[in-house]
């Protein structure tokens, strides 16, 4: 039975000791943060009369510099401007430049986070360079010799993102989404089927928290697919950019074939994860 899902199909790690998160950044000035949000809250005034919309599309290295999928830069007086590109949300850019999502939703007067549209101008507090927006033909990659599997996982979910299933596994005691990478199968506002999203853990290359078994958490990466495949079949583009990413990441870390397994062929495991319809075949040649 997952502790998680509560899937009788599908088992999750136990979590993570809660004093293992990262460590968070400084805590900035109130004084600072409240300027820059009555600064923001001129800019939206000055710079965006009646429309926040407009038509357009750390430490890590990509395999290809991404599009200039982050546009508008620098306004002065602290403040950035970014305009969300197809399947970004303000959680992932709340990430990317390393500020609070509230904080955002506060200087942008956002009335509903999960439906902001592609094209819409967030004006940030300027921390420091966003990390880039990956698509399907990029990947981030780190310096780091500790990667010696691949684990694939299902989320036995037949939506989520992101977003909420990194909230999902904080209610459930981890501190943050426990795979490495999630590919979405479109279910979540509007999300391109097969979007490859890193999660925190990735950004941070921390041990995972999704295959207990073997003790694999410390040197596998987990990659999730977002569905049951327990009871569906997986679409081909969304098996089609996880065997992409799979690949991208044998390359980097030289990992061997036989090393990427599904989280059910981990010895010790009990469970069906990636599901009883995952190809395993048909991805298996994929992946080579």
């Amino acid at each position: 039975m997952c502790e998680i899902c509560n899937n009788p199909n599908h088992h999750h790690s136990d979590p993570l000791p809660l004093n293992s998160a990262p460590a968070l950044a400084p805590a900035r000035d109130d004084s600072r943060r409240n300027f820059l949000k009555w600064i923001g809250a001129a800019a939206l005034g000055l710079m965006l009369p009646g429309c926040t919309t407009e038509t357009g599309p750390s430490g890590g290295r990509v395999l290809r510099r991404p599009p200039s999928a982050i546009r508008g830069g620098p306004l002065g007086n602290g403040l950035v401007a970014h305009v969300l590109s197809q399947g970004e949300t303000v959680w992932r850019v709340s990430k990317m430049y390393d500020v609070p999502i509230e904080q955002i939703i506060q200087m942008n007067s956002i009335s509903d986070v999960t439906n902001v549209p592609k094209g819409t101008t967030l004006i940030l507090p300027e921390t420091h360079p966003p990390m880039p927006s990956f698509t399907f033909d990029q990947v981030p990659l780190y310096r780091n010799n500790k990667w010696k599997y691949i684990i694939i996982h299902h989320t036995a979910s037949d939506m989520g993102d992101m977003m909420s299933i990194d909230r999902f596994h904080k209610s459930r005691g981890y501190h943050s989404l426990g795979y490495h990478f999630l590919v979405g199968n479109g279910s979540k506002n509007n999300q391109r089927l097969g979007l490859i999203e890193p999660g925190p853990r990735w950004y941070n290359q921390e041990d995972g928290a999704h295959t207990k078994a073997s003790n694999m958490n410390p040197v596998a990466i987990g990659c999730s697919i977002v569905g049951n495949y327990s009871q569906n079949y997986v679409y081909d583009n969304q098996l089609e950019a996880l065997a992409f990413l799979v690949r991208k990441l044998r390359s980097a870390y030289n990992i061997p074939h036989n090393r990427v397994m599904p989280h059910g062929g981990v010895p010790g495991a009990v469970t069906e994860c990636p599901g009883r319809l995952f190809p395993w075949g048909k991805f298996s040649q994929m992946i080579r």
